[in-house]
């Protein structure tokens, strides 16, 4: 996808308002297709970067539209499940899949390309990532309720339906009933809590222990301070 919006005028600094990125998720998106060898980047100084195909790019593009105009096959109907679940981006849908990713890059390109799906650009904190959403078209050829196997449409199906039919007061799974014999039972008011003269005594003097403790700690620190100042001095100063 990257690889299209390439042409003869594409330079590493204007490349980003092609692909909706910022420029240095651009110069990111770049950089590893200078690393797989798809692209070679000229620097043409004071110029700008221009952006050029190798052969094995061109081989690439050229593979990726030769395939786009293939039938679709069951890989490409699980992939639109995927997609249709909210799992739209290539990363995601390949560790899914346990697939390749340059193997799901093609099977993504032909499902753009035939309008099963569409493809946008978004800049994320980590990286530019490419992100995929249903068209109707893909609706039409996997059905509207996507679920998988008739087992699990069941299952989902059962339950949506439980959830619709349950009562808003019902108790969710894992909570306790509310008795209703404890509702009706007026509790006592609170009794404010009081304190003998023994309990306030020490009451305060775990207050002031624990209190003195961060005063014993810090003059402990500024005595070390100042002892290896002095010492400093002294052994400086002469």
């Amino acid at each position: 996808m990257v690889l299209e919006r390439v042409d003869g005028d594409s330079v590493v600094e204007k490349f980003g308002s092609k692909i909706n990125s910022s420029f240095f998720d651009a110069a990111n998106a770049l950089g590893t297709l200078k690393q797989k060898g798809l692209i070679d980047l000229v620097p043409q100084f004071p110029g700008p970067t221009t952006i050029l195909f190798t052969e094995e790019g061109k081989e690439a593009l050229s593979l990726a539209k030769k395939k786009s105009k293939q039938e679709l096959d069951k890989l490409d109907d699980s992939i639109l499940l995927l997609i249709s679940r909210g799992f739209n981006d290539q990363k995601t849908i390949g560790e899914k899949l346990n697939m390749r990713g340059s193997d799901v890059a093609l099977h993504l390109y032909r499902l753009v390309a035939q309008d099963f799906a569409s493809a946008a650009f978004r800049s994320g904190r980590e990286r530019l990532r490419m992100e995929l959403v249903m068209t109707d078209k893909g609706y039409k050829r996997i059905g509207y309720f996507p679920l998988g196997t008739d087992e699990e449409r069941k299952q989902s199906e059962a339950e949506v339906a439980s959830l619709i039919s349950a009562p808003d007061s019902s108790p969710r799974p894992g909570a306790a009933a509310p008795s209703h014999a404890a509702a009706a039972t007026p509790q006592a008011p609170p009794v404010p809590l009081t304190l003998d003269a023994r309990a306030r005594m020490r009451a305060k003097a775990e207050y002031y222990a624990a209190n003195s403790a961060k005063y014993v700690i810090v003059i402990l620190v500024i005595a070390a301070l100042a002892f290896i100042a002095a010492a400093y001095f002294l052994y400086f100063g002469k």
